[in-house]
């Protein structure tokens, strides 16, 4: 590969990006701060909330009305704003609920370094199934 086209493969990728952004869904949850019990300050939480929503624009099958509905701190620090923890952070996915883990690992020389994952598919929480009628009559088995 030439520098043309690796500076061509850069610039795409950062189009592709930006494009990704600026459809963004209506309503997260962040207006007004996040749900829940997250222990990030807010600057943290927008830069989390924006790759969130990159990851549901990727996995989110569609579905253009995401939110987040609740945050929790699954692994506290030992000492806040030194050491690392671990959040929960759960989305209401068009009525699937599906949860994101994420660690954030302070710096000695400032800021804070996050990773953001989601939960394996088979520790999701699916929609509610509607329930089957109940039967009564022995022979309908």
């Amino acid at each position: 590969m030439n520098l043309a086209s690796g500076v061509c493969m850069s610039w795409s990728r950062t189009m592709i990006l930006g494009l990704l952004l600026l459809q963004s869904p209506t309503s997260t949850g962040a207006e007004n701060g996040l749900p829940g019990a997250s222990i990030a300050d807010a600057k943290l939480k927008k830069d989390v909330l924006g790759i969130v929503q990159i990851q549901e624009m990727v996995f989110g099958a569609g579905c253009q009305s995401w939110r987040i509905v609740d945050t929790e701190v699954t692994t506290p620090p030992a000492q806040r704003n030194i050491d690392p923890w671990v959040e929960r952070w759960t989305v209401d996915r068009c009525g699937t609920t599906v949860r994101y883990r994420i660690s954030f690992t302070p710096s000695p020389h400032g800021g804070t370094r996050f990773g953001v994952g989601l939960i394996k598919d088979e520790e999701q929480i699916p929609p509610p199934a509607a329930a089957e009628p109940a039967k009564t009559d022995p022979a309908e088995k």
